[in-house]
């Protein structure tokens, strides 16, 4: 088991930035030991990739399965590590986990998923993944993933300490004192980890935010979902769109009159074909016919 601080304040300080937490009211902490590793793999992530995707993925052990260790989370890693280098040809997946005794006796963990967002926007694939994992596997005592969950994903961009406040203070839900597994546990097992991304010497965690920002705890209660850019407009008001979809008319139209016009030229082929063919059965002259078409 970790033994570490627990915080009861709604705000942290992290080298020499704030970050907001949800401690949930008072006498509800959090372990900071867990709240640092979350910042420090955020901030790995951030140096390596200019945005990054957080997916909140829920896995479900059995209603027997008590495990002493977290062999199952380690399994759900490695499987997803594997995938994610083969679908996505990504170098690194960065995980945060904890394990959770519910009321009705039954183990859980909550994880947040890591990935490069410039090769994923979709949250789905990973939720997915996640779902087939346990079905495939439940003799390992799997049992399932929810397919929905609320508010289950972020996009964090480099510079957006806000969008970077609302996911960590997300994420600080994983080092809540309460209702972690104090009874199943071997003595060294543990209730929360997370991956061990290093920062990347390209671009330094100083950089990750203007240093103005470091203070900024503003955070929103939900994720923000950017509205679809709208294609900029010509002098007629026309879209993008419109004049693509435009584009597309005007091709099928010339397309339809070109094969218009093979065709009329073909009958009048057949049709000149024919008299020919019928005057010289009749042996009358066809030089000085005049057809026009």
């Amino acid at each position: 088991m970790h033994n570490c601080d627990v915080t009861l304040d709604k705000v942290i300080e992290i080298g020499d930035r704030l970050l907001p937490i949800n401690t949930q009211g008072e006498g509800k902490g959090c372990h900071t030991d867990m709240l640092r590793r979350i910042d420090a793999q955020l901030m790995a992530m951030l140096t390596h990739h200019s945005k990054v995707l957080v997916v909140r993925v829920d896995i479900h052990l059995q209603q027997d399965a008590t495990p002493s260790d977290n062999a199952v989370i380690s399994h759900y890693i490695r499987k997803m590590r594997k995938w994610a280098q083969k679908k996505y040809k990504v170098k690194r997946l960065g995980f945060a986990w904890c394990r959770e005794l519910c009321k009705s006796k039954k183990i859980h963990y909550h994880v947040f998923v890591m990935i490069d967002g410039n090769v994923t926007q979709d949250h789905r694939t990973i939720t997915a993944k996640s779902m087939r994992l346990a079905k495939s596997y439940q003799h390992l005592g799997y049992d399932y993933v929810p397919e929905y969950l609320d508010d289950c994903f972020h996009m964090v961009e480099v510079g957006d300490k806000i969008a970077y406040n609302t996911v960590f203070r997300h994420m600080s839900y994983l080092a809540k004192e309460r209702t972690k597994d104090k009874k199943h546990l071997a003595k060294r097992g543990k209730n929360y980890s997370t991956s061990r991304i290093s920062n990347s010497p390209k671009r330094d965690v100083s950089e990750v935010f203007d240093s103005a920002d470091n203070n900024i705890t503003t955070y929103f209660d939900k994720p923000q979902r950017k509205p679809p850019k709208q294609p900029p407009t010509d002098n007629n008001g026309l879209t993008s769109t419109d004049d693509y979809l435009k584009k597309i008319a005007d091709k099928k139209m010339h397309e339809q009159r070109l094969a218009e016009s093979k065709q009329r030229t073909i009958e009048v082929n057949n049709l000149l074909d024919s008299m020919c063919r019928q005057d010289l059965s009749q042996g009358q002259d066809t030089s000085k016919l005049n057809i026009e078409f």
